[in-house]
């Protein structure tokens, strides 16, 4: 008995030696996981916050873009209106345009119809003037005669009364 005994102390002895190597290796296993757990916990912390940060960001980012999408459809909405008023303005001033070109085409035409009846007035004013001129010469001309065919008759005049005398006194 003594000596089991001594060997139950013997196995005693070495269970408490490897049970107390065994805490400390435990005890030490224990330090790491939970140098490892806090370690982790500081991880996803810092990745909690990356996470929040980012999240954040992303909302930012999405409120801006929404933002700047409905300001650029505005933009384009107004755009648009305004090339469609530009159109109309176009197609107005092309159709004045067109109806000034047409007056002017009218205008252009009386314009020469009136040089065309101009020349034609002038040209016969010329001719009427030229007749009037002949006329008047004509007018000298048988003026001049009248007085000559006055004289001759005078003449003819004395000469039948001399004539007469001169029948008459023999």
């Amino acid at each position: 008995m003594v000596e089991t005994l001594a060997e139950a102390e013997s196995l005693l002895a070495d269970f408490q030696t490897n049970s107390k190597e065994l805490e400390e290796e435990m005890g030490k296993d224990l330090d790491q996981a939970e140098k490892a757990k806090e370690e982790m916990k500081n991880k996803l912390s810092r990745a909690e916050t990356d996470r929040d940060d980012w999240k954040n960001k992303f909302m930012n980012l999405q409120t801006t873009h929404t933002k700047t999408v409905t300001s650029l459809q505005r933009e384009l909405e107004a755009l648009r209106e305004s090339l469609k008023i530009t159109k109309i303005q176009l197609r107005d001033l092309e159709m004045g345009n067109d109806d000034l070109e047409r007056h002017e085409r009218a205008v252009l035409s009386s314009l020469e119809d009136l040089e065309g009846k101009y020349a034609r007035a002038l040209e016969e004013k010329i001719l009427l003037e030229h007749e009037l001129q002949d006329r008047a010469s004509m007018e000298e001309t048988l003026q001049r005669l009248r007085d000559e065919l006055r004289d001759t008759t005078s003449e003819v005049s004395v000469l039948k009364e001399k004539l007469e005398r001169a029948e008459a006194a023999p």
